[in-house]
């Protein structure tokens, strides 16, 4: 993966991006203690799709997702992004599979089977 630096566009951070087989991805990290809600996914989906030609992203959340923030984010409309959580960081770091991998893994169940979220321990089964 090529990476490249947090930058700003007029008044919003973004925390990074990086480069994919050929493809740009925003990416968006969340450290907080509870579940990531609907607010963010929302905030960053837009973010993503109002500010680039291709929209295509990655969202990082420590610990993981509401219910809530899974079901509505795909709900009437084709989010462009996947998620990750710490279950996948662990998997990386364990080396059970590579980023990459996993990241491509992820792209294919969004792409086939409309699931932005699946974990590295459902990929691995």
């Amino acid at each position: 993966l090529d990476v490249y630096k947090p930058f700003k566009l007029q008044g919003e951070q973004i925390d990074g991006s990086f480069k994919h087989d050929g493809e740009n991805y925003t990416f968006e990290s969340k450290w907080n203690d509870k579940e990531t809600a609907c607010i963010d996914l929302y905030s960053f989906a837009y973010k993503i799709e109002s500010n680039t030609l291709y929209p295509r992203g990655v969202f990082f959340s420590i610990n993981g997702y509401t219910d809530e923030a899974l079901n509505r984010i795909t709900y009437n409309k084709k989010a462009q992004l996947v998620l990750f959580d710490a279950v996948d960081i662990i998997a990386v770091l364990e080396e059970r599979i590579t980023l990459k991998s996993l990241l491509d893994e992820k792209i294919r169940f969004a792409q086939t089977h409309s699931k932005i979220y699946v974990n590295a321990n459902e990929i691995l089964k």
